[in-house]
């Protein structure tokens, strides 16, 4: 912002901040979608694909938990006076409504929130670490069982060794 202390409307500050946490939401959300149905495709990769109507009911679901986490935005953020650092000019900025200043809400939100972001984090960090075990599985497994990867000798030494080690 250019004048971050001058912030004319309580009604722009409380729908941006709204549009703001909805979209930041929408977007973990959407993330955490697409880490579910990477896991669901690399390590269960002939289960069925997911339909068009799924997909429908996911963004749904997801919308409406991202208004519900959104909606506190509301009431929690409005207009306060903050102090300048010039003699005798405050300025107005959006952040905690002055009227919740003495409520439990903004820290309650506040709280959701970071819990949310673990939450996210930890989901992505499980999904992303059994994705990556699967890769490097499968990376080993092709590796171990081509020819490329395997440790024979073609001008016999290997036949003649099984032939020294087994009894005759």
């Amino acid at each position: 912002m250019l004048y971050p202390y001058m912030f004319p409307s309580e009604e722009a500050c409380k729908s941006l901040r709204f549009l703001h946490v909805f979209f930041v939401v929408a977007s973990a959300f959407i993330v955490i979608c697409i880490a579910v149905e990477r896991h669901r495709r690399i390590c269960y990769p002939f289960s069925a694909a997911v339909t068009p109507t799924k997909i429908k009911i996911i963004c749904f679901l997801a919308s409406a938990l991202e208004y519900v986490v959104a909606l506190p935005a509301i009431v929690v953020y409005g207009d306060a006076s903050v102090d300048t650092e010039v003699h005798g000019i405050n300025g107005t900025d959006c952040f905690i409504d002055p009227k919740m200043k003495e409520s439990k809400l903004p820290q309650g939100y506040f709280l959701l929130q970071l819990l949310l972001t673990i939450i996210s984090m930890v989901i992505m960090g499980v999904f992303y670490f059994r994705i990556g075990r699967t890769i490097m599985l499968s990376h080993r497994f092709i590796r171990e069982n081509t020819y490329s990867g395997m440790n024979c000798n073609t001008s016999g030494n290997k036949s003649a060794k099984l032939s020294q080690d087994t009894p005759v």
